[in-house]
């Protein structure tokens, strides 16, 4: 019989490990005297411990070791087999879930890039800049600004299978692939006269609670007040909405985002939720400066 450590120096393990087995009922000691509490091991013993080594070293539970400690060795080699088996496949698995994973990273992108290529594609009126007092010289700036937003805003897109849409008009596209095709058609070919939502079903923040910082009524070009709005360089986030009487500009997202872009131009980097252009209900124009809460 060895005591406690001489059974540990043939195992090449520690006293604590062996505690540790006893505890568990993976390894008990053979003997174990009643006056001193001092455990004692037979040297066919150490067969045993190499089997729980081992196993463990093999990812089974302790539960399955103790089970397996009781068969054959046949019994012990074929459970050493299904659970290559089993890696096997779930390695194969993870490798899928990664080509999954980059496959939808790049559609995404490839969503991004052709979003942001329409987005932009709607704003190439130089003219328009006219109504924010912008020269068209500084055009390219601001739609350089314009791209910035652009893709930090689309890119709140999780990627996804199947989920995200795009509604062109009454055809709808459902899935990544789809999508990005579709949007590389829209910035080819341009889209004045359609209807387009790109929509994530929900996974978008939601708004946050805003409230009216500042606000001018009876304009009629935004360049007229643009100078007098405040500085947005308190870390805060801000949106832009319009109440506008003109039905045109209602409807023409181009003005809605050329305010983000000459904005970021004018006043530097600030968090921008977006701009909203509603009808006005009384003949006039409106604008209104939000702050979220």
């Amino acid at each position: 019989m060895l005591t406690i450590k001489g059974f540990a120096r043939l195992c090449g393990c520690s006293a604590q490990t062996l505690r540790y087995y006893d505890r568990v009922a993976l390894l008990k000691p053979r003997q174990v005297d009643k006056w001193t509490g001092y455990r004692y091991y037979e040297e066919a013993q150490a067969l045993d411990f190499i089997r729980i080594r081992n196993l463990q070293a093999a990812d089974f539970s302790i539960g399955e070791i103790k089970a397996l400690l009781r068969k054959p060795e046949g019994e012990i080699c074929a459970a050493f087999d299904a659970k290559i088996e089993a890696q096997r496949a779930r390695l194969t698995r993870i490798e899928e879930i990664k080509q999954a994973y980059l496959h939808e990273m790049q559609t995404m992108d490839q969503i991004v890039h052709s979003a942001v290529q329409y987005l932009l594609g709607l704003c190439r009126r130089p003219s328009l800049l006219r109504e924010f007092g912008v020269d068209e010289k500084d055009f390219d700036l601001v739609m350089d600004r314009l791209r910035g937003w652009a893709e930090g805003m689309l890119r709140v897109f999780e990627p996804c299978s199947g989920e995200i849409t795009l509604q062109v008009d009454e055809a709808a596209y459902v899935g990544p692939d789809a999508v990005a095709a579709q949007l590389d058609v829209l910035s080819r070919e341009g889209s004045q006269d359609k209807t387009v939502l790109l929509d994530d079903h929900g996974r978008f923040a939601k708004p946050a609670e805003t409230e009216t910082v500042w606000e001018r009524h009876d304009w009629a070009h935004p360049r007229e007040f643009l100078a007098e709005m405040p500085a947005l360089t308190d870390g805060r986030t801000y949106s832009f909405c319009f109440h506008l009487a003109d039905e045109a500009l209602q409807e023409d997202a181009s003005f809605c985002l050329l305010m983000i872009g000459v904005m970021l131009l004018r006043q530097g980097d600030f968090a921008c939720r977006g701009c909203e252009g509603q009808r006005s209900g009384d003949g006039q124009n409106h604008f209104y400066l939000l702050r979220e809460k």
